[in-house]
């Protein structure tokens, strides 16, 4: 009993956020840990992922050993002076409380997708990156999903490690954060004190994955299951719609672009392509990456694949006939092709959208 005793109170000493509650005997396997959960809402952010997180973790709750137990206490936290935020789409949302009077450290902070004008709510971020990074250095773990990332990455939590974001967000990722290693393709990471989702709807998977390492993984299949979440999502690379960086104006690249893109059968070359648009060859490949960001070769795969996912999608060809209309010769080779980029089979790929 004095060993126990003494282990509850080291623990408690070190945890000042978690609540210990024992029972009787003080058997260590009946003590709950009551894990505080703060969710950071700011004006434009989505209040589609904070009412799903919010439902998630207290759908967990239920079916820990299949009691009604409280294991996440989760509370909303506005970045605004005002409990009050605007959400996307112009959603009202009242919090509980605010960055600036919330005087807790709370186990969990999560920070949701950002779904309009990332670039200048980041620029107006300095108040929330400061209490985030406060909330880091006294152990809180901190999550990040869909474009919240790049709040992370503002705040300088993502400095040397790998990180996602929403696929269709990665270009201004790189282009804000060239030091950091974006991975789009992964639905999650996990750093430790640092966790990410990818896409919209990753921030369901990283409730599960939240869920089983707090409360393990018959907790977890039994949330998901409840839920109608699959565990095993693909990567985000299997939802991702490629479309060529044409904001650029170097207008012989457009030129070749179009080509690329409008006589998919055709086998371009740099020696077939540069001379089409007046360029020579020992440029071409350079104003091509310039302007792209990809190489004339990573760029015409892209598009080839990107048109046999729509064959996939709409048509009944055969795949060998789809890799003859994108104008490769050998299946094998574009079947690895494609489920490198796509990150699934080409067979996944159809079952998933025909």
């Amino acid at each position: 009993m004095k060993d126990q005793w003494h282990f509850c109170h080291s623990y408690m000493a070190f945890q000042p956020s978690v609540i210990l509650f024992a029972f009787f005997d003080l058997d260590l396997f009946s003590i709950l840990f009551i894990m505080n959960v703060a969710i950071v809402s700011f004006n434009d952010c989505s209040l589609f992922a904070i009412t799903g997180m919010v439902s998630l973790l207290n759908n967990a709750n239920r079916f820990y050993h299949g009691e009604v137990t409280k294991h996440f206490n989760v509370i909303l936290l506005s970045t605004n002076e005002t409990t009050a935020v605007n959400c996307s789409y112009d959603m009202p949302l009242n919090c509980h409380d605010t960055i600036f009077n919330y005087d807790k450290v709370p186990d969990f902070v999560i920070v949701p997708g950002i779904e309009n004008n990332i670039a200048g709510r980041i620029n107006n971020s300095k108040s929330v990156c400061e209490w985030i990074n406060n909330m880091y250095s006294h152990h809180s773990t901190i999550i990040g999903t869909c474009t919240g990332n790049f709040i992370l990455a503002q705040a300088g939590l993502l400095n040397g490690k790998t990180a996602t974001t929403h696929w269709q967000a990665a270009d201004l990722f790189n282009r804000l954060y060239p030091h950091i290693t974006l991975c789009d393709e992964k639905i999650l990471i996990d750093h430790g004190q640092i966790l990410m989702g990818g896409g919209t709807l990753s921030f369901q998977n990283l409730m599960v994955y939240l869920v089983e390492k707090q409360m393990g993984r018959e907790t977890a299949i039994a949330l998901s299951k409840f839920m109608l979440l699959d565990m095993n999502k693909d990567p985000q690379s299997a939802y991702a719609v490629f479309s060529g960086q044409k904001t650029h104006h170097d207008d012989a690249i457009l030129k070749a672009q179009k080509l690329i893109e409008d006589q998919l059968s055709q086998k371009w070359t740099i020696e077939i392509l540069a001379p089409k648009v007046s360029i020579s060859v020992r440029h071409f490949n350079r104003r091509f990456k310039t302007a792209t960001g990809q190489t004339p070769a990573e760029y015409i795969r892209r598009v080839k694949v990107e048109a046999a996912r729509h064959f996939l999608e709409t048509s009944q060809l055969t795949f060998e006939e789809i890799v003859q209309e994108v104008g490769y010769e050998d299946s094998g080779s574009f079947r690895k092709l494609f489920t490198n980029l796509v990150g699934i089979t080409p067979i996944q790929y159809r079952h998933k959208y025909n």
